[in-house]
């Protein structure tokens, strides 16, 4: 497996991708969430945060088989921000997104920041607590149909 920054000629496999991995959460969230997601993780939400951030995508055989980038909440908070972290569900559970983590927690984006947020899904909460994130100022925020969690880095 790769993990490499996105390509304008991988935009199109990564937006199939994500969509599979929100369609994998039917069973977590009733459809007119996952409709709203899969409407919000688009091609032009890949084309924004290739633009816009650091988002990397980790290849195995030239097939995407995950995502996530990185950004800066604001400057002058020292928190950088990951996003859009999505796994091929006949990849899951085999440290595609642990390698994605740690790609973008080495970024030059969050060279100078004190933490880490995250935005999580509910069946992603686990994952992200065995990458060390925990409940951002240890209570259950939630925000914008998304938990947040959080890592201290220095």
């Amino acid at each position: 497996m790769k993990i490499r920054l996105i390509e304008n000629k991988d935009l199109e496999l990564c937006a199939e991708m994500i969509a599979q991995s929100i369609a994998s959460m039917q069973n977590f969230y009733p459809a007119r969430m996952i409709a709203e997601s899969l409407a919000h993780f688009d091609l032009q939400y890949l084309k924004n945060k290739m633009e816009q951030s650091h988002f990397y995508v980790a290849v195995e055989k030239n097939k995407i088989i995950g995502c996530g980038g990185i950004d800066l909440m604001k400057k002058s908070e020292n928190c950088g921000v990951l996003m859009g972290i999505f796994v091929d569900p006949n990849f899951q559970k085999k440290g595609v997104g642990k390698a994605i983590i740690s790609t973008l927690e080495k970024d030059t984006l969050v060279l100078e920041c004190e933490k880490i947020l995250v935005p999580s899904s509910i069946p992603a909460i686990p994952f992200y607590r065995k990458c060390g994130y925990e409940h951002k100022d240890d209570a259950l925020c939630f925000d914008k149909n998304k938990f947040w969690l959080e890592k201290k880095i220095k």
